[in-house]
C-alpha cells in the first residue's frame, strides 16, 4: 500500500517529511522519496532501500527546503527501482507524487509523447505529472483541475511546482487523503497518522475535491457534475493518533503486531458504541462459538489433518494454543466497555 506525506511552511520541512514517512512504514513499500522546493529549485532523493537510507541520502544530496512531497510505493507499474520510485518531476517544474492506479494511463503517455515529453519511468504517475505540467498556463491549481478531468481511474496526488513556492496542490478519487492543520504549517497525507505527531486538526477531504495548502492557509474545491469546480466547505476534526500504532515495539512485523493487537482495535471500536449492551454481548459470543465451533470442524476435514494425530496432542500445538488464547482476549475486550460503565 503506498503513502504520502506533503508540508508547506516556513522552516525546513525534510524531517517532518521523513518523519510522515516513517510512521506510513506499517503499509509496507518497496521504495520511498522526497521532493523539495529549495529557492526555486527542486530538490530530489530516492531509494529502493528503507526510509532511513532515504534520510541518509537526502543530507548527503543536500535536500532541504519549505516545501516538499515525500512517499512511500509499492510497485504496481514498473519494477521496483530508483527510476520508478516517487516524487516524478516533469522538466524540471512539477513534481508529483500519487497513490492508486489509472486506467487510461497508455493513451495519455502516448498523446503527451507526441506533444515532445519524454518518459523516465514505467510508471502510470509520471504521466500525471507531464499531463499537469502541459496544462500550466501559470496557476497550479487550475493546471491539476484541468488534468485530473482527464484522468480515469483512482488517484491521490500532491503537486509542487518550480514558479509557485509555500504551495501544494493536492486531489483525491478513489484513494484516501487529509489535510492536517499546523500553526504556521500545513499538511497532506493519505491518513491521520502520518501527521499524527504534529498536528491534531485533520480535514477528510471527499471524493473529487481539489486542495489548496499554504502555510498559512487552505482552501478545498469540490467538482460539481458539470465537471466545474466551486468553493466547498469541510470539516475539521481532532483525531488523536496512538503513536504506537505506527511503532513495531517487539514485534518481528507489521502483521504479526495487527494479528495481536486485535483485543485492543476491537476494545476501542466498541469504545464508543452507545448501543453496546450485555444482550448484545451475548448474541455476539454465540456467534463466536459458532464461528469457532465450524473453523475446528473445517479443520478436521482437511485432508492434511489426519497426520497431525489428533488424538494424542492437537490441543498442544502452538497454532491452536494461539487461537483459543486469542478468542479469549477478545471477549475480554467485548466485556470491557461493559465494565467500565
Amino acid at each position: 500500500m503506498r503513502g504520502i506525506v506533503a508540508a508547506t511552511t516556513y522552516r525546513d520541512v525534510v524531517p517532518m517529511l521523513l518523519e510522515g514517512l516513517r510512521r506510513l512504514e506499517y503499509r509496507g513499500y518497496d521504495s520511498c522519496g522526497i521532493a523539495t522546493l529549495d529557492h526555486g529549485v527542486l530538490r530530489r532523493a530516492r531509494t529502493v532501500s528503507r526510509v532511513h537510507e532515504l534520510s541518509e541520502r537526502a543530507s548527503q544530496d543536500g535536500v532541504t527546503g519549505t516545501t516538499g512531497i515525500a512517499h512511500t510505493r509499492w510497485a504496481t507499474h514498473g519494477a521496483p527501482e530508483v527510476c520508478n520510485a516517487h516524487p516524478h518531476i516533469s522538466r524540471g517544474h512539477i513534481a508529483l507524487v500519487h497513490t492508486g492506479i489509472l486506467e487510461n494511463y497508455e493513451k495519455i503517455r502516448r498523446d503527451l509523447q507526441a506533444k515532445g515529453y519524454e518518459f523516465t519511468s514505467q510508471t502510470d504517475t509520471e504521466v500525471i505529472a507531464h499531463l499537469i505540467n502541459d496544462n500550466d498556463d501559470g496557476d497550479l491549481l487550475q493546471a491539476v483541475m484541468s488534468a485530473v478531468k482527464h484522468i480515469r481511474g483512482s488517484y491521490a496526488i500532491a503537486v509542487i511546482a518550480t514558479d509557485e513556492p509555500n504551495r501544494v496542490i493536492a486531489a483525491r478519487q478513489g484513494s484516501p487523503m487529509i489535510v492536517g492543520l499546523g500553526d504556521g504549517e500545513n499538511f497532506v497525507a493519505s491518513d491521520a497518522m502520518a501527521v499524527g505527531g504534529m498536528t491534531e486538526r485533520i480535514v477528510y477531504i471527499h471524493e473529487g475535491d481539489v486542495v489548496d495548502v499554504r502555510p498559512d492557509s487552505w482552501k478545498v474545491y469540490e467538482r460539481t457534475e458539470g465537471g466545474d469546480y466551486i468553493p466547498a466547505k469541510r470539516e475539521v476534526q481532532v483525531v488523536h493518533a496512538y503513536a504506537g500504532a505506527v511503532e513495531l515495539g517487539p514485534y518481528r512485523h507489521f502483521m504479526q503486531k495487527e494479528i495481536f493487537e486485535q483485543p485492543r482495535a476491537v476494545s476501542d471500536t466498541l469504545e464508543g458504541v452507545a448501543a453496546f449492551s450485555p444482550t448484545l454481548l451475548v448474541r455476539m459470543l454465540k456467534a463466536s462459538s459458532v464461528i469457532r465451533s465450524d473453523c475446528c470442524s473445517l479443520l478436521v476435514a482437511h485432508p492434511t489433518m489426519p497426520r497431525l494425530r489428533l488424538s494424542i496432542g492437537l490441543r498442544k500445538l502452538p497454532a491452536f494454543r494461539a487461537m483459543w488464547k486469542s478468542q479469549a482476549n477478545i471477549v475480554i475486550a467485548f466485556l470491557c466497555p461493559i465494565l467500565r460503565r
